[in-house]
């Protein structure tokens, strides 16, 4: 069901945003150092590492939430409604 996939759905989704949002500051980025910008060649340079950092190590982990969100819920949706009753 759905509300089982639902934290990796947001995980997937925010990494996506993310990369979407590094993507368009790379862009700008490239474009101000070659056609000039008011910050400093520095800033535009640690955007564009930072930029890579994301795409190499943090935007591969939302193929795990994407894995996760679609495997089956029969494990969990089997459950007896009495198995989630505390006292």
């Amino acid at each position: 069901m759905v509300s089982t996939a639902s934290h990796d759905f947001l995980m997937y989704s925010g990494y996506a945003a993310l990369a979407y949002a590094w993507a368009l500051q790379k862009r700008a980025a490239r474009q101000r150092l070659r056609d000039g910008g008011v910050e400093s060649t520095e800033f535009y340079r640690a955007k564009l590492a930072t930029s890579d950092f994301y795409f190499a190590r943090l935007l591969p982990r939302a193929k795990g939430h994407a894995a996760a969100m679609l495997k089956p819920t029969a494990l969990v949706m089997g459950l007896a409604s009495e198995h989630f009753v505390f006292e």
